[in-house]
């Protein structure tokens, strides 16, 4: 089992690779969120639905991705392979390789990689009141902040155990 070593650039912020990481696990987090509370979805397409809305936003009106959805050590960008399967290449080419991102266990087939990523219970907002992400930004020194709850929220649940 792997768990979750996905990150989010956004490559229209101005500044270095942190910046840029900064930026895009912030969007990630708030994507996330907004999925999350949709009683609707299970924790697979909640999952998938956030990493695919990432994916497919482009810069404007051209065919530039806003956001380079990196797997393994920022260097891996993601696409999708098959989007109701959950399936997404991170390295084209012979051999390719590919992720299957799960929102709990599944049976899955051999030569994919299973990434199982945890998802809290029940379908709140993550990023308002007094959650355990204020308090560690509180132990750290920092000001809680819709956005920096937001970069927290998609850095823990999509880039934990590295």
């Amino acid at each position: 089992m792997i768990m979750a070593d996905i990150v989010v650039f956004d490559v229209t912020v101005a500044g270095n690779k942190a910046a840029k990481r900064r930026a895009g696990m912030q969007k990630l987090g708030e994507v996330f969120n907004t999925n999350f509370q949709d009683t609707s979805l299970s924790e697979n397409e909640v999952v998938n639905k956030t990493i695919q809305h990432l994916i497919g936003v482009m810069v404007g009106s051209t065919s530039t991705p806003q956001y380079s959805v990196t797997y393994k050590g920022d260097t891996n960008v993601m696409s999708i392979k098959n989007a109701i399967a959950g399936t997404y290449v991170y390295q084209p080419g012979p051999p390719e390789k590919k992720v299957k991102l799960v929102g709990k266990k599944d049976d899955d087939n051999s030569g994919t990689e299973v990434m199982n990523i945890a998802i809290s219970e029940g379908n709140t907002n993550l990023l308002q009141g007094e959650t355990y992400l204020t308090n560690v930004i509180e132990d750290v020194g920092g000001v809680p902040s819709q956005a920096s709850s937001a970069y927290l929220r998609g850095t823990i649940t999509f880039r934990r155990c590295r």
